[in-house]
């Protein structure tokens, strides 16, 4: 018996999830604009089309001073994935909350004229333990788009 790894079809893009995790939209068919994508622990992966935004950097700015504004002592880190994706920027932010510390990566890309920012974020130690869950989704999807 073969298994069938759930994906979600959207905003224009094919991205594949844990069966574990809940996928939640804000609105539905053409009207979307985010989808939210929990696991069972402090995991979450969301995805929001910027429709004020033409430039992946400018989102991940904008996305960046929203958290700055929110939490305390955040570290904030340029990076990179290994993922060939149109204009791709990635950056890593750190905070404590409550008790912990919390990784947030924010990944915003170009696709059919639109801007994606893809935030993908967990407790640090847990974000270590599903990173290539996280990897996994972003490369499906990266597939799907034919990249």
């Amino acid at each position: 018996m073969t298994s069938t790894i759930p994906i979600y079809r959207g905003m224009g893009l094919s991205i594949p999830y844990p069966e574990s995790w809940r996928v939640t939209e804000d609105g539905k068919g053409t009207d979307t604009q985010s989808v939210l994508f929990e696991s069972t622990e402090t995991a979450f992966m969301s995805v929001s089309i910027c429709s004020d935004c033409d430039d992946p950097m400018l989102a991940i700015e904008e996305a960046t001073e929203g958290m700055e504004s929110d939490y305390d002592d955040i570290e904030v880190e340029d990076t990179s994935v290994a993922v060939e994706l149109d204009g791709i920027r990635c950056r890593e932010l750190r905070f404590y909350y409550l008790d912990m510390v919390v990784l947030s990566r924010l990944i915003s890309f170009r696709h059919n004229g639109s801007i994606y920012l893809m935030q993908q974020q967990a407790e640090d130690r847990e974000f270590v333990q599903i990173a290539n869950v996280f990897a996994a989704m972003v490369i499906g999807m990266s597939k799907a788009m034919g990249q």
